[in-house]
């Protein structure tokens, strides 16, 4: 999914469409109640991993759409976060808006909680 969003913004951006690509582990949801076939509880399969509250994948949406935050899992690790393609597509990034004379979008406040 990553590399397909990052596909699609490269490709739309001179239209000014963005497309954001956020990754969630594993969110805080009934499901994670559920119990598996194998009879083994969902939560109880993730707990060596960060589960994350629905205001988490939210609050990265939010950023996405009004900021600059584009494209990172959410809730990992930063050695899950940096990866070698991540400088070579801001770079990409950059370059296009400046061969079509974009600027950033300017990053809005956040809505009070």
């Amino acid at each position: 999914m990553r590399g397909l969003s990052e596909a699609l913004d490269l490709a739309y951006l001179r239209h000014g469409v963005r497309v954001a690509c956020i990754e969630p582990f594993c969110v805080d949801t009934p499901m994670l109640d559920v119990d598996a076939p194998s009879g083994q509880n969902y939560r109880a399969a993730v707990q060596a991993q960060e589960i994350l509250a629905v205001e988490d994948v939210a609050s990265a949406i939010w950023d996405a759409v009004h900021g600059e935050a584009l494209h990172y899992p959410v809730g990992a690790s930063p050695s899950q976060i940096i990866s070698e393609i991540g400088p070579r597509f801001e770079t990409e990034r950059a370059r296009l808006r400046q061969a079509y004379g974009l600027q950033p979008p300017a990053p809005r406040p956040r809505p009070a909680s």
